[in-house]
Parts: C-alpha cells; structure tokens; sequence
C-alpha cells in the first residue's frame, strides 16, 4: 500500500551561477526559483519542454548545471510558437538594474555578510537560499542541517523518473556535494535539530552538538499525512516523500505485484502510472468523488482517470480507508 502524500509538486530551478547572459536586450544572471525574463532574441525563447502532465516530466540535469537559463521547468506561455521571436510576459522583471545587485538585495537583506546563517532544512528552498546568500556576497558562515542523508534535491521525479530506475540518483540534486564544499557551506546531514535557544542563539542537534548562529533560517518543509487506520504500522505500507521512500517503493514495483494507493492526487497518480508501467497490479482509492478534486476540473479528472483505466489501473472514487 501507498499513501500519497498531499502536497503538490514544487516546479521550480536551482539558481545558476554562471556568467551572465542577456535578456531583452541587457545583461542578467540567471534567475531565482519562478523567475521569468523579458526576452526578444531567439535563444531566450521556450524551448518547448515542459510539464506535458502527470506522468511526465521535462528533466534537466541540476547537478551538472545543465538546465534552461529560464529557472523553472514548467513555462505557462501563452500564444508564444518557439520558431519565432516572442516576448515572456516577466514575473520578475531585470530590465532596469544589474543582476547582482538584485541577488545581493534579495539573498542579504536579512544577514550582515558576516554573520553566521543556520539553515535548518534540505529541500529546494533551503539549496536556493544557500545560493542566493553566496552570489549576493555574503562572506559569512552557512551551516545547512537536514535529516536526509543527502544534499538538497529535486522531489517530483520521485514519483516518476527515479522511482521507475529511469534517473539516476545523482540527477536529482540541486547541487552537488561539491558546490557546498568550495563555497564554505557545511552541510550537517543525517541529522536533526531537537531545540533552539532563541535568547543565546543556538541549536541543538539530536547527535548532541550545539550550533551557534546569527542568523536561524527554518526551511523544513511540508511533513506527510500518515495513514490513520487501524493496521497503518504493518509491513507493507510505504510513504512517498524522500529518496529513501522511493528505493523502498521501487523493490515492490514488479510483474505480478498487488500495489493499493491511497489518494488520487498528482503523486498517487503518478505512483499508479509508474507501477502499471512495471507490470503491477495497481488500484487507487479517492475520498473525494474524482481523482484531483483539488486543483482539476471534472473534464480533466475524467480524463485522467481513463488515461489510467487504459493502463489497467483500477480506480475507486468516494472512498476511504479506516
């Protein structure tokens, strides 16, 4: 059994840190998680990859810095052909200032450049804002603690590509181990904070360190509905939000295999896709009465829920496991 944790996917880019480039005609940097440029030359147009729909996923490749210059992998372009010029309607406009001096407002606003920065998380939020604070210039100290054993990584392929053994680990993360070396970041993996002193600014992690700071950034994240029903500890049962879920869930992915998803949403959707594909026997169970109540209409919830009726994917709307 699968339960599909409720949040949705995060669209969205690691920042670049190599050499500008130009834009509707001036020169920027690369930009910040949903930031979109103003631009009338042909290499700043869509390339035409995006999100195609649950199931599929436009993957670039963040560790090795090969990734559109637009930051995001999902471009919502309205009437915008990729043969000809076009303009990107921006959220974030970089006409009118030098993009290193937005990123130093925008990353050191909040930190003296040499005060000391815990933050206190390791998802996208936290591996942008490490990026941020090192090309606004902030010289100072960076401490990142996660209670994941790896560094900052992309989620939404957990369901999809990683989970099906398409991609491999290393493609997942936003930056490599190495980035954070060679810019004096620490990185405190595998472990969790348990308190934090606010009036002598420190923390306490569960190894028995104590970490000092100016400056306390809590980037943790969203936390997984657990099942709530009687039986929700037995063997067998599997969440869906970290790297290490998706190598558990992807050993039962097999011919032959009875998999029950609890949750029509994008990642139990996905997950049902993906396990079809492997040649399991997959049904899905959904409170509401369609699959993506939340964020589709009824036209398109029906039609994914054909989509997956074709791929022998059972469905069951308007129920639930207690």
């Amino acid at each position: 059994m699968v339960r599909d944790r409720r949040a949705l996917p995060g669209y969205g880019a690691g920042h670049d840190d190599r050499p500008h480039r130009r834009a509707g005609g001036v020169d920027v940097a690369r930009g910040a998680v949903g930031q979109r440029f103003a631009g009338d030359r042909a290499h700043d147009r869509d390339d035409g990859h995006g999100h195609g729909g649950v199931g599929q996923l436009h993957q670039p490749d963040f560790a090795s810095g090969q990734y559109p210059h637009h930051g995001s992998r999902q471009l919502p372009v309205q009437g915008l052909h990729p043969g000809r010029h076009s303009a990107y309607a921006a959220r974030v406009r970089h006409r009118d200032a030098a993009a290193a001096d937005l990123l130093a407002a925008a990353a050191g606003g909040f930190v003296v450049s040499g005060e000391s920065v815990l933050i206190v998380g390791g998802g996208q939020a936290a591996a942008q804002l490490v990026v941020s604070l090192r090309l606004g210039g902030h010289g100072g100290p960076i401490t990142l603690v996660s209670d994941e054993n790896a560094p900052p990584y992309q989620r939404p392929p957990l369901s999809k590509q990683y989970l099906a053994g398409e991609l491999e680990r290393e493609r997942l993360l936003l930056r490599r181990a190495e980035y954070y070396e060679s810019r004096d970041v620490e990185l405190r993996l595998g472990r969790r904070v348990l308190t934090v002193d606010r009036g002598h600014r420190r923390a306490l992690l569960d190894d028995g360190d104590e970490l000092g700071y100016d400056r306390l950034v809590l980037a943790t994240g969203s936390v997984l509905r657990k099942l709530a029903a009687p039986g929700s500890d037995l063997p067998g049962i599997h969440y869906l939000r970290s790297l290490d879920d998706a190598d558990a869930l992807h050993e039962e992915l097999a011919p032959g295999r009875r998999i029950v998803i609890v949750g029509g949403g994008y990642i139990g959707l996905e997950v049902a896709a993906t396990a079809a594909k492997a040649g399991a026997e997959v049904a899905v169970l959904e409170a509401e009465r369609r699959v993506m109540s939340r964020v589709a209409s009824a036209a398109v919830a029906d039609w994914l829920t054909g989509l997956h009726r074709q791929s022998g994917v059972r469905i069951r709307v308007g129920e639930q496991v207690r």
